[in-house]
């Protein structure tokens, strides 16, 4: 393996652990041992630009593989290139001095609908033909390896609202190319192959869009504009192709075969009338996609390590422990721009709240006035105000995307309660599954984060937390966060139950204090800290803890039978169904200790090791 091939294909993640004992999180961060105590995760690695790279924040440092060993080793440069050549071979071995260099390096600068700095692509062309992408995020006026937190947005954006009509290219240069001659463009920032759905939101003030790729990406075209089509079926959505004959010819190619702007304006005016009209959205393709490492998302967060933008996170709790309060707590916070508990960053935005259970007048402003809301920045719908409920049944999914549209920077959609506005039947699995996987999607598309508050079921035999959300756990696979909240004297306590993106979360408690405003006192979350308390702590009942002293004696009792060895499966459940416990705590206890065995036609159990 080559140097430039280890910079390329050796996982830096995985050899940072190997070899110098760092471990990184699932995005690849980690915490820097050069600046300890590192609180919040400061070192960062991620693959970017076709090569391994990391990146320390303390320092404002980084770089690849050879620069990550000199510093970890605390070695030179060519010590560092021999250790890793020793490591993962010797064949063909070059060093850096006769690598290709760089013969051109272009920046694309993405801002965003404000015309902020936000991101920047920088394309290097090196002398043996290949071609390097590396994003820089902007901090601090400083740009700074890799997306950040930074979600990914439209070329161009900045432009959208003045315009009405857009060209969809393959890539910036031809964007730029387009622009030069009068004619909005933009482009998708991953490339061709890659249309994330969170794109689509950006496109709804146009009224006309023509996407026109290099020859031979014309399905990734339509695939493309097919996606923007399902999102907006009332909208003029076409599809031009390049008119050469040569693979991977672009407009530019095209453009520039005309001697002067005016006749390839011209010409291009001409092409784009030929555009054909996508009149239905093809079907969304089945087929198994093979995963790529530079198409993985970076997750972002609403709410640091709780709440992830682009996804359903729930809260469950008993009435009145709490679970609006949070839900108005949080929406101030998020409408002011105020710092949210535990969190590091602040997000302003728009809040849209609907409510099943509360008036807005006498419950829901008081509460958001007392906890600092910005009321510019709320928006909210009350099922007790309105009366109705099933809002978002499949039919009226789209009255969503209709907000999302009309009301820009909406930055949390909370549905208290999120059984009330399902208007399906909640006891079937596959009515629950397709409203949660359409509003998942709905999510996913705007990158709206959604929190939806939800009952705890009554059921004492139920012990998992998850099991406890109305039931079932049916109504906690698609959200990829949940929450219990419980009340315990005058503490109240938020535990995560489920956490699919990152590791769980610490549990926080909050007390609350009363507010008078207006001759009547309304409830205020303050004080909040960390607690060592689990979810299945604060659901337990003391039916669970009766049960669970049951299962310990039926253990004990198993053991003692098997002391001696083997017992006829049959048996053994005899010698104590029912007489000493039932049989569901008897197989609760039995799989704690024991394994079994077929033979001669009947099974038979001995204590496992």
């Amino acid at each position: 393996m080559t140097l430039q091939e280890i910079k390329e294909q050796v996982n830096l993640i995985k050899y940072a652990r190997d070899y110098h004992g760092l471990e990184c999180n699932r995005d690849g961060k980690a915490h820097c041992p050069f600046h300890k105590p590192d609180k919040n995760p400061s070192f960062v690695i991620n693959f970017d630009g076709g090569i391994w790279k990391w990146f320390d924040h303390h320092d404002q440092q980084g770089g690849s593989i050879v620069d990550f060993e000199m510093r970890f080793a605390n070695c030179s440069k060519e010590e560092a290139i021999k250790t890793l050549l020793s490591r993962y071979g010797d064949q063909a071995i070059e060093s850096e001095k006769s690598a290709a260099t760089i013969i051109e390096t272009i920046s694309y600068v993405y801002k965003d609908a404000d015309g902020k700095e936000v991101l920047k692509k920088e394309k290097k062309t090196f002398s043996d033909g290949k071609k390097t992408y590396t994003w820089r995020h902007k901090e601090n006026n400083n740009w700074l390896i890799g997306k950040g937190n930074q979600r990914l947005i439209p070329y161009n954006l900045d432009k959208f609202k003045n315009h009405k009509k857009a060209v969809v290219c393959e890539g910036e240069k031809d964007c730029d190319n387009v622009n030069s001659l009068g004619i909005f463009s933009t482009t998708a920032p991953a490339g061709a192959q890659s249309w994330q759905d969170s794109l689509s939101q950006y496109f709804s003030g146009f009224d006309k869009i023509v996407f026109m790729y290099d020859v031979g990406a014309e399905n990734w075209a339509k695939k493309h504009a097919s996606s923007l089509k399902r999102t907006y079926l009332d909208k003029k959505i076409l599809i031009a192709s390049v008119p050469m004959e040569t693979k991977d010819s672009d407009i530019t190619d095209y453009m520039n075969q005309f001697k002067t702007k005016d006749e390839a304006k011209e010409a291009l005016l001409e092409l784009l009338q030929t555009a054909e009209e996508l009149t239905e959205p093809e079907e969304e393709d089945l087929e198994l996609t093979e995963p790529k490492i530079e198409l993985i998302e970076d997750v972002t967060w609403l709410w640091d390590w709780r709440i992830p933008e682009g996804c359903i996170t729930l809260l469950a709790g008993k009435a009145g422990q709490g679970k609006s309060l949070i839900c108005h707590d949080l929406s101030a916070k998020i409408s002011a721009g105020k710092e949210l508990p535990f969190s590091n960053s602040t997000i302003e935005g728009k809040v849209v709240i609907l409510s099943s259970e509360e008036r807005v007048n006498n419950i829901i402003s008081p509460r958001l006035y007392v906890a600092g809301a910005y009321f510019p920045n709320i928006r909210i719908y009350s099922v007790l105000d309105r009366g109705t409920k099933s809002l978002i049944k499949e039919e009226n999914i789209k009255w969503l995307y209709t907000v999302a549209r009309n009301l820009k920077n909406i930055k949390l959609l909370v549905i208290d309660t999120i059984i009330e506005f399902s208007g399906v039947d909640v006891n079937k699995t596959e009515n629950v599954y397709e409203y949660l996987l359409k509003l998942s999607e709905f999510s996913n598309k705007t990158r709206i984060p959604i929190l939806g508050c939800t009952h705890l079921a009554k059921d004492p035999n139920l012990q998992d937390p998850l099991y406890k959300i109305l039931g079932s756990v049916k109504w906690s696979a698609i959200p990829r966060s949940a929450f219990i909240l419980k009340q315990e004297e005058e503490i109240y306590y938020l535990a995560p139950c489920k956490s699919s993106l990152c590791k769980m979360s610490s549990t926080l408690s909050f007390e609350i204090e009363e507010i008078k405003y207006k001759n009547t006192g309304f409830p205020k979350i303050k004080n909040w800290h960390e607690s060592r308390k689990k979810a299945e702590e604060l659901t337990s009942t003391e039916n669970d803890k009766e049960e669970a002293t049951k299962v310990l004696e039926a253990e004990r009792m198993i053991k003692k039978l098997l002391k001696l060895g083997e017992m006829e499966s049959n048996k053994l459940k005899k010698e104590l169904v029912p007489a000493i416990c039932s049989e569901r705590t008897y197989y609760t206890a039995k799989t704690k200790c024991t394994d079994a065995y077929r033979k001669e036609e009947k099974w038979w159990t001995f204590l496992s090791k």
